[in-house]
């Protein structure tokens, strides 16, 4: 391959093997990455765009499949499945391209949110929590989910996310209302929302462990070990969030 800005090639541009000519071409795959003889980076743009765009329809099926009804685990899948795949060798191609990056976020959070094509992509994203592609979100890197909070941290979801999460613990709190766990919890004074909050936000979490017994702390990680087998079914990551709370008592 001979990099140029256009034009025809000079008849000097002739290399041997042997005996055997080179051919010259106008494109090469190198690990991944498609070089132009231009140096243009829109075929590999379009490259990327399009294997994103399979890579988000199997995470559609994924969803549609397993019934996946919480905003946040569809976004985990398409982090993980989607994003991951246009975004490969981005620090090479993406630079001019940040548009184009963020359609192929933005048509998913359409998608996912049942909305007109003609919704402005910053209102998606601020609505889901989410960010440009373009823009790498400053300070320290987040803590994995199997991770345990050393210190209290303020957790700031959209209010979508949040009202949707609530009303998932609300669902496992009414389907598990008869078990025995709940009422020593009621009957000392705990309210659900108290116990809801506590699941979503690490300082409450922290708060209310720390008022408990370590007869009710018992009781509670009884309950949640029940309350995490139930949302696994239909909502994980809130059972990550429970099993957090499940630890600080198990640990405290």
């Amino acid at each position: 391959m001979v990099f140029r800005n256009g034009g025809r090639k000079a008849r000097s541009d002739v290399w041997f093997w042997g005996q055997l000519p080179l051919t010259i071409t106008s494109k090469y795959t190198y690990l991944g990455y498609q070089l132009t003889a231009s140096n243009s980076t829109q075929q590999a743009a379009k490259h990327f765009k399009n294997k994103a765009l399979n890579s988000i329809n199997a995470v559609w099926a994924i969803s549609t499949k397993t019934r996946i009804n919480s905003i946040r685990s569809s976004l985990k899948l398409l982090d993980s499945m989607a994003l991951s795949t246009l975004l490969y060798a981005a620090p090479i191609w993406a630079n001019n391209q940040k548009n184009l990056v963020d359609r192929v976020q933005d048509n998913f959070l359409r998608r996912l949110l049942n909305l007109p094509r003609y919704t402005p992509g910053f209102i998606l994203r601020m609505e889901c929590g989410r960010t440009s592609l373009g823009v790498t979100p400053a300070g320290p890197k987040p803590p994995a989910p199997h991770e345990e909070e050393t210190t209290p941290t303020v957790k700031t979801p959209s209010p979508l996310l949040l009202e949707q999460e609530e009303n998932m613990i609300a669902e496992i709190f009414r389907k598990l209302k008869h078990t025995t766990c709940l009422k020593p919890l009621y009957e000392s004074g705990i309210h659900p929302n108290e116990l809801k909050s506590a699941i979503l936000f690490t300082d409450d979490r922290v708060s209310l462990v720390a008022e408990l017994s370590p007869a009710l702390k018992g009781v509670l990680a009884e309950f949640l070990g029940a309350a995490i087998e139930l949302a696994q079914n239909y909502h994980p990551i809130v059972g990550l969030d429970m099993a957090k709370l499940r630890r600080r008592c198990l640990n405290s």
